[in-house]
């Protein structure tokens, strides 16, 4: 976290009692704790700041119930409440220094140290916790930044008040065109305004938040929009792949999966449901990833190589395709076999959007059978060049 300047105490409310303190949290560790206003029973100005930081001390371990407390023993209500003046949150901060745990190291924390205890316990803004897939990619993101600062900048021992200037450094090397580090920068940058919001007590509105935003993120445009295939093109280059690899390819155009869902087995057959057999996606990226596919013909699973398969994929295609434009190519198959399009995009897993929501996952399952049954006839009738059917022209 950021140090703590010198500051100045708020002033007295009437101008009598002892000035008071006022932060936001949010969620701490489980616990609601929302806004504490409390009043900080000193008039010494270092040891009001001590009390401040001590607070944002026990956010940032996740001490919910510590910080309820505190907010909590100043309603009348309140049974625990003793008689008389009590400043629960000095009877704290007593105990936190009986154990030697003084709160006034805010920023000295290592920089790896900071963001990796922050990971362990990290959520979404509403609360829930972060998907496993993206504690993996924070997880690499956190290794890029070290090792950058190791082996460019080599900052002795970066804390939380470097975060700004490791950044701004970290991008002026990605966005060197030799490099192509522009999606990794913008990933970092993500990470660590995301860590901001979670341990600055201030949020989105913190110096250190701020601090990130203003750093612009690289464009990521792809060189080229994505390219589909034909039923014909895909039967073609099978031709060329061992059986095995083949059976991928098919796979992967006829499943409309990312190329990571399918290397990692994210999917499988249903079969004999009472809709009929179709495919299931156990997709992580966003919470629309989870989602069912029609059942194209021909489609079966097989034991996978990724390694294996893009040798074969570079031997046959070299630079003309990418693996993202199977699914390009599946979801083109989808639209050209009269798919209604908001079924399309749920099957994609894409989220929906106003009036173009008009199925949930469970309201999918009757059209499947349908769908397949639509996606299936495209299939038959486009397995032919239509140049060499003579139906066509050059």
């Amino acid at each position: 976290m950021v140090r703590i300047k010198s500051i100045q105490l708020p002033k007295k409310p009437n101008g009598r009692g002892y000035p008071r303190i006022k932060r936001s949290y949010g969620i701490v560790g489980g616990v609601f704790v929302g806004q504490i206003n409390v009043s900080s029973g000193t008039d010494n100005p270092k040891e009001y700041q001590n009390l401040v930081a001590m607070l944002d001390l026990l956010y940032e371990r996740g001490e919910g119930a510590v910080l309820a407390r505190i907010r909590d023993s100043v309603k009348r209500g309140n049974q625990n409440r003793p008689a008389g003046r009590h400043y629960e949150i000095q009877e704290v901060y007593r105990l936190l220094k009986a154990k030697k745990h003084i709160p006034n190291i805010l920023g000295t924390k290592p920089l790896d140290t900071a963001l990796s205890d922050w990971l362990k316990s990290a959520q979404k803004k509403t609360g829930i916790p972060l998907a496993e897939r993206t504690i993996k990619s924070y997880s690499v993101n956190i290794k890029q930044l070290m090792d950058f600062n190791h082996g460019v900048v080599r900052l002795p021992a970066p804390t939380d008040a470097d975060i700004p200037a490791l950044l701004s450094k970290y991008r002026e090397w990605c966005a060197d065109a030799k490099r192509q580090f522009r999606v990794p920068f913008n990933q970092v940058r993500t990470m660590l305004r995301s860590y901001a919001r979670e341990t600055q007590s201030e949020r989105e509105d913190s110096d250190l938040y701020r601090a990130i935003r203003r750093i612009p993120s690289l464009s990521s445009k792809r060189k080229r929009d994505r390219k589909a295939l034909e039923v014909w093109q895909v039967l073609e280059a099978m031709s060329k792949f061992p059986p095995r690899e083949a059976q991928h390819l098919w796979n992967m155009c006829a499943l409309s999966v990312r190329p990571d869902e399918y290397a990692l087995g994210q999917w499988r057959i249903v079969r004999d449901s009472p809709y009929g057999d179709y495919i299931e996606v156990a997709g992580s990226k966003t919470e629309n990833a989870a989602r069912v596919v029609p059942l194209a013909k021909g489609v079966v699973k097989d034991f996978y190589v990724d390694s294996t398969f893009r040798r074969h994929f570079r031997k046959v295609f070299a630079h003309e395709y990418q693996p993202r434009d199977f699914r390009s190519t599946g979801r083109q198959w989808l639209k050209r076999a009269g798919i209604d399009p908001s079924r399309v995009r749920m099957y994609f897993g894409h989220s929906m959007n106003g009036m173009e929501h008009r199925y949930d996952t469970h309201e999918l399952l009757p059209f499947l059978a349908r769908d397949a049954q639509l996606l299936n006839q495209y299939i038959d009738a486009n397995r032919i060049d239509p140049r060499k059917s003579g139906n066509g022209s050059e």
